[in-house]
């Protein structure tokens, strides 16, 4: 009997999995599942052609820069159940459990679920507060990114370099805090980071590194200097947790 294969996770890593399922397997039932509604697409992007180009758009134009992003693949026609806007929260011996409470048997289990966003551990300003990891992430942030406001980047990593850079073409005023002593130290070492540090304030970020986020006021954020920067948008690019609770 052909195995049951169940992949949680539809974004690069499920949708190439099932692709090698079948090319090994062509007679499997494969059934990928995910949180999103969308068809698994290109992440890297989002950060700056996509946020960009979202700004202003209307639903057809959202719609067009997904269908942009959205990955080609080698499935056969009906060879996937796809199960899209759909939440795994748990796991048993032969069966995924939804978040709507229906379960989906198994033979193979293959974990995809991939990571999301961690947050800064202090309440205040929802509202103004964003973070980049979904399509839908994008186009939301990309609504508050008006010319000659304010925004904040927590986070001066690769996701949080690129939007300060992408809100400064668009004429915002950017902000970035980071706790290092430079941008992406960790992965770039101290003189590429350094660089990176020289080029990000020639293009007028204010950057703000060996300092760390200590709590929200009402203009913005207070920092370990005891200093509060004031923000209209708010992004945090703290990092990831991995999305492994089920």
């Amino acid at each position: 009997m052909a195995p049951r294969v169940v992949i949680i996770g539809a974004s690069l890593a499920g949708l190439r999995s099932a692709e090698a399922v079948l090319a090994a397997l062509p007679a499997a039932q494969v059934t990928l599942i995910g949180d999103e509604a969308h068809a698994p697409y290109n992440r890297p992007p989002l950060s700056k052609e996509a946020v960009a180009g979202l700004v202003g758009a209307d639903a057809a134009q959202r719609a067009a820069a997904l269908a942009k992003l959205v990955f080609k693949h080698r499935l056969p026609e009906g060879a996937v159940e796809w199960r899209l806007g759909e939440r795994a929260v748990a796991v048993t011996a032969s069966r995924v459990v939804l978040a709507d409470g229906a379960e989906v048997p198994y033979d193979w289990l293959i974990a995809a679920s991939g990571l999301r966003p961690r947050r800064l551990a202090f309440a205040g300003l929802e509202e103004r507060r964003h973070v980049l990891r979904s399509f839908d992430d994008a186009a939301l942030l990309a609504a508050s990114l008006r010319p000659g406001a304010r925004l904040l980047v927590v986070g001066a990593g690769f996701i949080g370099c690129e939007i300060a850079a992408t809100a400064m073409k668009l004429g915002l005023k950017a902000t970035v805090i980071e706790p290092q002593a430079q941008p992406m130290q960790a992965a770039l070492g101290p003189q590429v980071a350094a660089a990176m540090a020289a080029f990000h304030r020639a293009q007028g970020v204010d950057l703000r590194c060996g300092l760390a986020v200590t709590g929200v006021s009402q203009a913005g954020l207070l920092l370990s200097d005891g200093s509060e920067v004031s923000g209209d948008v708010i992004v945090e690019a703290v990092g990831s947790i991995a999305n492994t609770e089920w």
